[in-house]
């Protein structure tokens, strides 16, 4: 269960990150990430619980930012916005 919410989440917030990382350009396309990448992040995450919490807290600012956005409440979405930064750094992976 714990495996599928993992999946979910991850999906959730590797699709609404690359959304917000497209540019009309596409010279600035990102290289696709190979399996090795993906499973070192998976193992990252997994192993640590305050990267767990970071990456579900993402998926339910996600669903609140797309809201925000269409209430064209600019407020809310620079306040929602931090706090996904703020999520965003404590889920990076460490090297």
């Amino acid at each position: 269960m714990r495996l599928k919410l993992f999946v979910a989440v991850t999906i959730m917030v590797t699709t609404s990150i690359a959304a917000f990382a497209q540019k009309d350009e596409p010279d600035n396309l990102a290289p696709k990430p190979n399996i090795e990448e993906a499973q070192k992040l998976i193992q990252a995450i997994t192993s640590d619980k305050t990267k767990l919490q970071a990456y579900c807290e993402i998926g339910q600012l996600q669903g609140q930012i797309d809201k925000a956005e269409e209430k064209n409440d600019s407020k809310a979405l620079y306040a929602l916005f931090a706090n996904w930064t703020a999520s965003n750094s404590k889920s990076a992976p460490t090297t």
